[in-house]
């Protein structure tokens, strides 16, 4: 973790200013967790059926360990697995950093987003950070967004024409930056933190150890085939700069 700049100062000719800050590194850890499920199928059903019922079910299984990842990315604790950015604390004080937390940004309302929140939340973030900043936000979050209205009753939203301003991804724009909807995010609601901006990229680390393992067992219980998937992954925030987000507070 290298997250702290080393101090460069003028100096006159022949002058010296004497000793300056030294650049810090620091260390995160990032424990490896397991995800596990272990279905079984009947024999006879593997026997009858006239589909793949072995590969309809892994697809099944896989699926939902990856939503229970995608889960943990926003909102895990850390104890048995990821650690997601809604969980690390605010910076106590408004532009001054501290490692280990993530700064918050007041949406200007005590209950809802503001368009004046948003443009703060956007240009709370480092220049360095934004040619490949996101928003992330539930759908519903972009719905109450789309809706804010200037003073003349006009939709503040970029729309081309007659439809949505998008990405080349077909990612809708907003305040020129793609967003990027997630489930897990909260909806907006007073002290929540419905919205996150940033270089996700540089910001959260994510890593698989080895991808799916898959142990079928037709021996343990009679009549019965039994799949154990296992997958060990990690996750957790490693540039406290990268990431800002919006806490709807006055």
């Amino acid at each position: 973790l290298d997250d702290d700049e080393a101090v460069a100062q003028a100096a006159g000719e022949g002058a010296s200013g004497g000793e300056t800050a030294t650049a810090e590194i620091g260390k995160v850890r990032l424990d490896v967790h397991k995800i596990e499920a272990d279905p079984k199928i009947t024999n006879e059903e593997l026997e009858d059926a006239d589909v793949d019922v072995e590969a309809w079910h892994a697809g099944k299984v896989a699926s939902k360990i990856s939503r229970v990842e995608n889960t943990a990315f926003i909102n895990g604790d850390g104890v048995d697995g990821a650690r997601g950015i809604l969980t690390y604390p605010a910076w106590a004080s408004a532009g001054v950093y501290e490692r280990n937390k993530i700064e918050q940004i007041a949406s200007g309302s005590a209950s809802t987003l503001t368009a004046d929140g948003l443009i703060d939340l956007q240009n709370s973030l480092k220049e360095v950070y934004q040619p490949n900043a996101v928003f992330l936000m539930k759908r519903k979050t972009w719905g109450v967004i789309s809706k804010l209205k200037d003073g003349e009753n006009n939709y503040l939203i970029d729309f081309a024409g007659r439809g949505l301003a998008t990405d080349k991804m077909g990612n809708p724009m907003l305040l020129g930056k793609p967003v990027i909807f997630c489930d897990d995010m909260p909806e907006v609601a007073g002290s929540a933190l419905p919205v996150a901006y940033g270089d996700f990229g540089a910001g959260y680390v994510i890593g698989d150890r080895r991808g799916l393992s898959v142990l079928r067992d037709p021996y343990s219980s009679k009549g019965f085939v039994s799949y154990y998937t296992t997958k060990r992954y990690c996750g957790g925030v490693v540039n406290f700069e990268a990431i800002k987000l919006q806490v709807v507070s006055s």
